[in-house]
């Protein structure tokens, strides 16, 4: 699965980058995860399976919504954005993406 996550700059979303990384190791999973600032979602879209929001940008979701559509986007929640929750951020990329399969 390719997820891609998004927020202002890109910057505080690399941690989160990070830890799902660090996680992914432990399970021998394989996924492709990436931050990018909001203004490359557009070159971006093609590329990605799944969308995360920062919470300083959920003020885009539904644009950003529209534009990934039919890929499913989501906020990721303050709780595992303030914590960098590598395992709870992916957990939410892989319900998402399932949900989008149906």
């Amino acid at each position: 699965m390719k997820i891609l996550l998004i927020c202002g700059a890109g910057a505080s979303t690399s941690l989160v980058v990070k830890k799902m990384n660090d996680f992914i190791v432990t399970t021998n999973e394989q996924h492709q995860i990436e931050a990018i600032g909001i203004h490359l979602l557009d070159e971006k879209i093609p590329f990605y399976d799944v969308f995360l929001i920062g919470p300083q940008i959920k003020y885009a979701l539904k644009e950003i919504q529209n534009k990934c559509s039919p890929k499913p986007v989501a906020a990721i929640p303050p709780r595992l954005y303030a914590m960098a929750d590598g395992a709870g951020v992916l957990k939410l990329a892989k319900e998402l993406y399932n949900e989008g399969q149906e």
